[in-house]
This record gives C-alpha cells, structure tokens and sequence, in this order.
C-alpha cells in the first residue's frame, strides 16, 4: 500500500543528489535544474540545508557542495557496510541462475582465502574448501585480487610464485595478466592451477576502489563455459556490479 510522504523531504534528497552527482561545487541555476525545481525555491530549500550543514556555499564563487554533516552521514554509512553479508545475501540467487558450484574468497595473511563454497548442480572434484588459499598468478581468484589489489600487498607472493614457475619451466607475464583483468573486468583460468577445471572469477569494489570480495564460479573443463562472453560470466558481472553499487564502488 502506498503510504503518503512529506513531499519537501523528497524535495530536499533530490537536491543533495544532484550535489552528489556533480563532478564539483555547482551553480544554483545548474541545481535547480537538475533537480527540476525553480530557482527560488531551490534557495529557499538550500538556506535550511546549509543551516544543517547538509550543504555547503563556496564563500568566493557563491557554488554550492556538499557539506560537513552529509559526509558524516555518508562515511558512517560506510562504516557499517558488512560486505560479506550483502554477497551471502544473494549467492543462493546467483547459484541458481548458473547452476555452477560458486564461492567467495576474500584477501587474507597468507592470500586469497576461501571463506564459503557452495556446491552446484554440477559438481565438481576439486581439493578446494573453505580455508583454501589459492595462488595468485595461476586462478582466476588469484588474478582478480592481482589486478586490483595495491602492489605492495600482492609483491612478495607474487615474487614467490614467480621463483616457484621457473623451477617448473613456466612463465607469466604479470603486467599482462593484470591489464587483461582490468580490460574485461573480471578474470579466467583453464586448468592452469586445477587440471580439467575452468574457473570465472569477477571483483566486488568498494568506496575506496579496491577489490573486497571476490566470486568465482568453476566447472569442468568441458561442461564449464569460461568465456567473457557466456550466461556464467554475464550472471557474475551483474552479480558484481549490485554488490560493488551497495558498497559505493563502480
């Protein structure tokens, strides 16, 4: 049933959206439009908001920004986001629509962690649970956190696994391996890390940009479609993309 509102209230969320959209401190003229209201009226409304320190004035250029108050509000927000939760959330949603056997791995001290499986229709073998810390340059989860992680925490570990592939004869070019994440905005792997297996893998970004979660989907090689391109990696990318929106990302 709806319920009736206090109309200046929406009125006054709108133009502290329209704050928040501008790229910098904005006109009044520009405000009023954007929030498809007069002029005076937006002055009016804006007088009670700077008051609230909701917004604030630019003393020289007379523009209008967001204020002290509506940050705080915001950074408390964010403060108590519970990131996992969101994902938890919705994975039975996500399992459901790819039928693939899914988990959720954040960044841990020793790297990639697993931190919940769910198993799929089509099940597969694989010495992976919960606790399992995965590589980084060879899985999919591993290259996700490689791209987005800051150097200075995936560096030694990488250097690591580096010394570990040549011993075996194997290379990776890591600039490559990261700008292939970043193009596409999520990562594969086929059988490098797990012979026969194909894995997905895409980024939840927070406020800050940077990677809190990431969701991998695996399959059998032949049964699992690893492409960009697939229902799989179309459901993750959405997937993602809700999650990132919710923690402020992109």
């Amino acid at each position: 049933m709806a319920r009736k509102g206090v109309q200046s209230v929406e009125t006054a969320f709108s133009i502290l959206d329209c704050l928040e959209q501008a790229d910098g401190p904005i006109p009044l003229s520009d405000l009023a439009t954007c929030a498809n209201i007069s002029p005076s009226k937006a002055r009016n409304y804006l007088v009670s908001l700077i008051a609230t320190d909701q917004v604030r004035q630019e003393p020289v250029s007379g523009y209008y920004e967001m204020g002290p108050s509506t940050l705080r509000h915001g950074i408390t927000a964010l403060g108590r986001i519970d990131a996992i939760g969101y994902c938890l959330d919705e994975m039975a949603r996500l399992q459901h629509q790819t039928q693939e056997t899914l988990f959720i791995t954040i960044w841990g001290n020793k790297g990639p962690t697993i931190i919940r499986w769910f198993e799929g229709r089509r099940p597969v073998t694989v010495e992976l649970r919960t606790g399992s810390v995965l590589p980084i340059l060879s899985t999919a989860t591993g290259r996700v956190f490689l791209a987005y992680m800051p150097p200075s925490l995936t560096d030694s570990l990488v250097k690591a696994e580096l010394a570990e592939a040549e011993e075996r004869g194997k290379t990776y070019d890591v600039q490559a391996l990261k700008s292939h994440v970043l193009k596409h905005q999520m990562a594969k792997a086929d059988g490098e890390s797990l012979p026969g297996i194909s894995a997905l893998a895409v980024p939840i970004i927070d406020f800050e940009k940077r990677v809190r979660i990431v969701v991998s989907a695996i399959g059998r090689r032949r049964v699992f479609d690893a492409s960009f391109n697939s229902e799989t990696a179309a459901a993750l990318k959405t997937f993602a993309e809700s999650i990132s929106q919710r923690l402020g990302g992109a």
